[in-house]
């Protein structure tokens, strides 16, 4: 018994020990073929133009490829004034067209883009504009291309980014815009457009691929004003979702996050609800971020409203004030005027009796003539 039970533990521990350097081995094989989760590149393209209910009309299945593996916010707010410069400053800023004043091609935008925040990372970012109107948000890229149609612009953007590989990489596609405002929204022009767009999107998405980094590329897709949407791809994500509505302003915010550098005096919040749980905090942290900072906007929303108010009825009351005053003066008009009337029949009725008198005088005068003519001349 004691014999068998010897060699019963010494088979156990045999086996243990044979299990044990296969077991790490496997552990050591299985770790070295787990993709590192950290994002490598950004790459952002703005599509002049692109409205959100389009992508389901058109042929777009790159867009909607990146979308339904990532996040989709099918109704983000644009800027206003609306316009090219103002939504790409806001994206690039997160700050409204008020605090950054990019409003036209010529201004300069006061306040710092993620092309300079990033140079605290000592990274690279590139601007690739297919619009020729955004000279002045390139101030801090260091690399940027204005080419004039997207295909052109496209292909360059990419041989730029194989060989000087910048971190952020931020495309602006300008086709789309023009058909649009000739053929409105609900035209199969626009559509074609989209499309269009679409594979350009999709000559990106390739060059990633080949490249061999489009898991680890956070990609972001958005237009610019009316109804457009919002999709983030990366690695930090989530994955077939749709949010509810976000805006423009948040899209500066959320990358900074990613990139871990802080955005000053932004208007937009960081869309805590679009991370995947885990990927940088757990899920609870991610959702008492989002309310908080909701609650926050929405505090805000409330003062700014009060304050609106505040100001109508001052407005309301100046109104009335010139109102008041409008009719003060309208009734002294009017009461001047019955002056007026009255002293001009007083003036007729002095003419008048001027005239009556005059008539009555020199009947006075006739009469008097003749009787005294009759009198002293004695016929």
């Amino acid at each position: 018994m004691f014999f068998f039970r010897r060699i019963g533990i010494l088979l156990a521990v045999s086996i243990l020990l044979a299990a044990l350097p296969f077991g790490a081995e496997a552990q050591e094989t299985g770790e070295a073929r787990e993709t590192p989760r950290y994002t490598r590149q950004i790459v952002l393209i703005v599509i002049d133009g692109l409205q959100a209910d389009a992508l389901q009309k058109a042929q777009a299945p790159n867009i909607n490829g990146v979308a339904s593996s990532g996040v989709r916010i099918n109704d983000c707010s644009p800027v206003w004034p609306y316009g090219l410069e103002t939504a790409v400053a806001s994206i690039l800023t997160g700050t409204d067209p008020a605090a950054h004043g990019f409003l036209e091609p010529s201004a300069e935008v006061k306040q710092p883009t993620l092309f300079g925040l990033i140079k605290e990372k000592k990274l690279t970012g590139g601007l690739y504009d297919g619009s020729g109107r955004l000279d002045g948000l390139a101030a801090n890229a260091d690399h940027h291309l204005n080419v004039k149609g997207d295909e052109k612009l496209v292909e360059a953007a990419v041989k730029l980014m194989e060989t000087e590989k910048p971190y952020l990489n931020v495309l602006v596609l300008a086709d789309a815009r023009k058909v649009l405002d000739e053929s409105g929204k609900n035209s199969q022009e626009y559509y074609r457009a989209v499309s269009n767009a679409d594979n350009l999107v999709g000559r990106v998405l390739h060059f990633l691929n080949q490249q061999g980094v489009y898991d680890q590329t956070l990609v972001s897709i958005t237009g610019t004003d009316g109804a457009p949407p919002l999709i983030l791809r990366g690695v930090q994500f989530k994955g077939g979702v749709v949010l509810p509505p976000a805006a423009h302003v948040d899209i500066a915010p959320t990358m900074a996050y990613v990139l871990n550098v802080e955005i000053p005096a932004a208007a937009g919040l960081v869309l805590w609800n679009a991370f995947e749980p885990g990927s940088i905090q757990n899920g609870f942290y991610l959702m008492e971020q989002r309310i908080r900072e909701l609650s926050q906007a929405q505090g805000e929303a409330q003062r700014t409203i009060h304050e609106l108010w505040e100001e109508q009825s001052l407005l309301q009351e100046e109104k009335q004030e010139l109102a008041d005053k409008e009719a003060g003066i309208a009734r002294s008009i009017r009461d001047r005027d019955e002056e007026i009337g009255k002293l001009e029949g007083t003036v007729a009725l002095l003419k008048y009796l001027i005239g009556g008198l005059v008539v009555v005088f020199g009947l006075g005068y006739l009469v008097e003539y003749r009787v005294l003519r009759k009198r002293f001349l004695m016929f």
